[in-house]
């Protein structure tokens, strides 16, 4: 391939430049046409500094889990690196001493590969020193050892093949350090040793090695780091929430299973989003088609008159709010295979996905006494009239302790139709509102 005419590099790179000039003006115009500039308070400041200095330092997070999950992930891939460090610096050394039998001018002693080797093989027999309590101290430690293994080779050593032979390691050990403040201070300390070669060695290494662009090298070479390392534990805060997430999701259907016949997930339209052998069961298939259940509308299972109630109820109670949990508990009329008619109890939750997508956790329960369900007819005629004139205006709620069945809320709908028959006394018990055959059936529960 033909070398690029220096002139188009040149007038490329002017172009690039005024490009690049233009955007910082016209950031700094929409950050000044953005409001009245405060004063800059120096204190102010450098307390806010000072702040961020120290939370990088301490690494403070709300959750300590995702620390100890990201200490262990670094402790792993630092073993993983050391060993192919370990690898290739034996090589390294085996090859240059095969050379120097044949060549005397190759020398066959290379301290910086020595070192590595050394550690690389101490880390290797004894992988339980790289833990998150010594990973500090061993990088710091490292970085110091590499830098004092090329100053003592001065002024042999050259700066450009110092840069550009360790600037890899330097930059994955970086990512893999468990402070910040570490990775500055060992940062300062080879950028003073690059200079020093530098200006120490008998072959200038030109104006592109100058304290003037070692200083933005290196500058550029730590915001790749910080970068890198906010990846790095993004990643490791979305692996936790996954796992949360799912032994969550897992936890509630292990539940719900142990309560209801079938547990189903529908995404926000009352599809199923995969195939159910339990329900599956209770609607009698046989012989299910390729794909199953998945896809199909949970309202499809049910009679014509329930199917409207249930998708107003179930999408009525979406909540915006992530944390508060939405519940709606019913009866309907399911509709099994055969087109036969089966009461069963319906309990919807909604929550989000692992995609952060709206969706619903149904349980599904047949229901074996339906005339337990039906309220006791009151004794006088005009008082039934009253009821069934009043019967699909509201619902009646009840709510009991299931262990003790004492009741503890009545609504006034409740209270209402209790009235002709208890008065307006509220009763203590679950068992007084019930009829003699559901109290026995109440007992057995």
């Amino acid at each position: 391939m033909d070398s690029m005419d220096p002139a188009v590099l040149r007038y490329g790179t002017s172009i690039l430049q005024a490009g690049t000039l233009l955007k910082l003006i016209s950031l700094l115009v929409s950050f000044l046409a953005s409001g009245p500039i405060q004063p800059i308070h120096l204190r102010a400041t450098c307390e806010k500094y000072h702040k961020q200095i120290q939370k990088w330092w301490k690494r403070r997070d709300a959750d300590g889990r995702n620390e100890r999950e990201l200490d262990e992930i670094r402790c792993v891939w630092t073993r993983r690196i050391w060993r192919v460090v370990f690898v290739l610096s034996m090589y390294r050394l085996t090859l240059r001493q095969v050379s120097s039998r044949y060549n005397a001018d190759v020398e066959s002693y290379d301290l910086s590969n020595f070192l590595a080797a050394t550690l690389g093989l101490l880390w290797f027999s004894v992988p339980g020193l790289i833990n998150p309590r010594s990973q500090d101290v061993l990088y710091v430690a490292t970085m110091l050892s590499a830098d004092a293994a090329f100053l003592l080779q001065l002024p042999e050593v050259d700066v450009r093949t110092v840069i550009s032979h360790t600037f890899a390691a330097r930059f994955v050990y970086a990512v893999l350090a468990k402070r910040i403040g570490c990775v500055v201070f060992c940062f300062l300390v080879h950028l003073l040793q690059a200079i020093q070669m530098g200006i120490s060695q008998a072959d200038p290494p030109g104006v592109a090695y100058s304290p003037g662009a070692l200083i933005p090298m290196f500058l550029l070479m730590f915001v790749g780091i910080v970068a890198v390392r906010g990846l790095v534990r993004e990643n490791v805060i979305l692996k936790m929430d996954l796992q949360k997430r799912v032994v969550e999701l897992g936890a509630v259907s292990s539940l719900l299973t142990a309560c209801y016949d079938a547990v189903v997930e529908v995404d926000q339209n009352l599809c199923l989003t995969q195939h159910s052998r339990q329900l599956s069961s209770m609607l009698l298939q046989i012989s299910p088609k390729a794909g199953g259940l998945s896809g199909k509308s949970l309202l499809d299972f049910f009679a014509e008159g329930d199917r409207a109630r249930i998708s107003e109820q179930v999408l009525s109670s979406i909540s915006s709010d992530s944390e508060n949990i939405s519940v709606v508990a019913m009866n309907a009329d399911m509709l099994d295979s055969d087109f036969n008619h089966v009461i069963v109890e319906l309990f919807c939750a909604q929550f989000n996905n692992l995609a952060n997508e709206r969706c619903f956790l149904v349980g599904l329960r047949e229901i074996q006494d339906v005339e337990h369900l039906k309220p006791c007819a009151p004794a006088q005629g005009h008082d039934r009239e009253d009821l069934e004139g009043k019967e699909g205006h509201e619902d009646l709620l009840a709510v009991y302790d299931v262990y003790t069945l004492d009741l503890h809320i009545m609504n006034p709908a409740l209270q209402q139709l209790c009235r002709p028959y208890l008065g307006d006394t509220i009763p203590d018990s679950i068992l007084d509102l019930a009829s003699h055959d559901s109290r026995l059936w109440l007992d057995q529960q």
